[in-house]
């Protein structure tokens, strides 16, 4: 029996070791989440300023590499930062005013590439008219050096025409 209880005492000591810093060591996800949120901030405050015909701030947030996606609710497909920039460019010379935010933010952590899914409302002024905004937006950000880049947008509108006044995705053939 004393025997028995040399062999399990090291044994228990080195559970209890191995638990207690395995529940001390820190997730490095929590602050890449930190991190990848307050890039997505910064996207949106960009394109706020995209409406108020500001571009800066959206070159600072993208990457600027021949692997950056952009389909935005206007249709259509831009790859690379060259074809991207363009289209922000042109969107920023529309001066459309107005603000939108992110509501319910999702966030998927992988290995040096976060996705973050949201819903985005607010409202633009287009042909002299307020126009409520409302789309479902999926970023994509690469860690770099210099931190989280937007590699790619993806936006959906939505239909605020609803009985419940709850958005719909609108299909269209």
């Amino acid at each position: 029996m004393k025997k028995l209880k040399m062999i399990f005492l090291p044994l228990f000591i080195l559970a209890i070791a191995s638990f207690q810093s395995h529940a001390s060591t820190p997730v490095p996800g929590d602050d890449e989440e930190k991190a990848v949120l307050e890039a997505n901030q910064q996207f949106f405050k960009a394109l706020n300023g995209i409406f108020d015909g500001q571009i800066e701030p959206m070159r600072s947030v993208w990457a600027h590499t021949d692997e950056v996606t952009y389909m935005g609710p206007g249709g259509g497909m831009q790859t690379g930062w060259k074809q991207v920039l363009s289209n922000w460019e042109y969107q920023a010379s529309l001066n459309l005013g107005g603000e939108v935010h992110p509501e319910d933010i999702q966030v998927i952590m992988g290995d040096g590439m976060a996705v973050v899914q949201n819903i985005v409302k607010g409202q633009n002024t287009v042909n002299g008219e307020k126009q409520k905004v409302a789309i479902r937006a999926t970023q994509v950000f690469r860690k770099r050096k210099e931190g989280w880049k937007v590699v790619s947008v993806h936006t959906d509108i939505l239909d605020l025409n609803t009985e419940e006044g709850d958005p719909i995705f609108l299909f269209q053939n």
